[in-house]
């Protein structure tokens, strides 16, 4: 079992007192709320067959901010493990430190310090139109519409040579982009596909206004960058 990475000592004391008693709400443990907690328990895909990809969006650690609401908790090291959809997080950027597991709480923020990049815990329906709870990017947030991205990482196990006429496949972990759109602050960000001919569904009297704008600008709506334009456009 993985020891749980300071709490106390690292900032929280300087946040509201008033706040921590709502942590502890969200846990039901007390103790503050415990932001850091052991590693949750991953799925094990260990064989002895070589592996292609990485379950991580970046394998270094990497600088951010973590905040609880609009209150920074402090300065941290993390990197998102996209398959286990878990935010591995430390102190430093030492290799014999031990990492924890950020809490899963929903008033958590993590920034990244180099680009920017905004994650947090959110409620959405994917795909398949199941609800589930997971971390989201932000891209946009507006009134009307907010957009956001997920990074999935789909495995795929290789399979040992029968003879040595056969050559094994390796192991492999491949990363996939999906996008989930809220309207008007909606609790659940729904999946969007990054078709245009899909948009119609969230955009509605927005729709006509959308097509004008892509069509003007020669954007396309499977490009994070356009999408990102196009939002924040109709937010306008």
């Amino acid at each position: 079992m993985r020891s749980v990475l300071f709490f106390i000592c690292v900032g929280l004391s300087t946040l509201v007192t008033g706040q921590i008693g709502n942590l502890e709400n969200f846990s039901q443990q007390g103790r503050g709320g415990e932001l850091f907690a052991s590693m949750r328990k991953k799925r094990d895909v260990s064989n002895d067959l070589p592996t292609v990809g990485s379950v991580y969006i970046n394998d270094e650690y990497q600088t951010c901010e973590v905040y609880y609401r609009n209150d920074i908790v402090g300065n941290f090291y993390y990197r998102h493990n996209a398959f286990n959809d878990e935010i591995e997080i430390k102190e430093t950027e030492y290799s014999d430190e031990e990492e924890s597991s950020l809490a899963t709480v929903k008033e958590l923020r993590v920034v990244n310090t180099v680009d920017g990049r905004e994650l947090s815990l959110s409620t959405y329906k994917n795909k398949e139109e199941t609800i589930r709870n997971g971390y989201l990017y932000t891209l946009v947030e507006g009134e009307k519409y907010s957009l956001y991205y997920r990074n999935r990482v789909r495995y795929k196990e290789g399979m040992k040579a029968v003879n040595s006429m056969v050559r094994s496949t390796p192991n492999k972990f491949t990363h996939f982009t999906d996008y989930y759109i809220v309207q008007n602050s909606e609790p659940v960000a729904n999946y969007f596909s990054g078709k245009i001919k899909d948009l119609e569904m969230f955009l509605n009297d927005d729709m006509n206004k959308a097509k004008g704008y892509l069509k003007d600008n020669k954007l396309s709506t499977k490009k994070i960058e356009d999408l990102t334009l196009l939002f924040n456009f109709l937010n306008n």
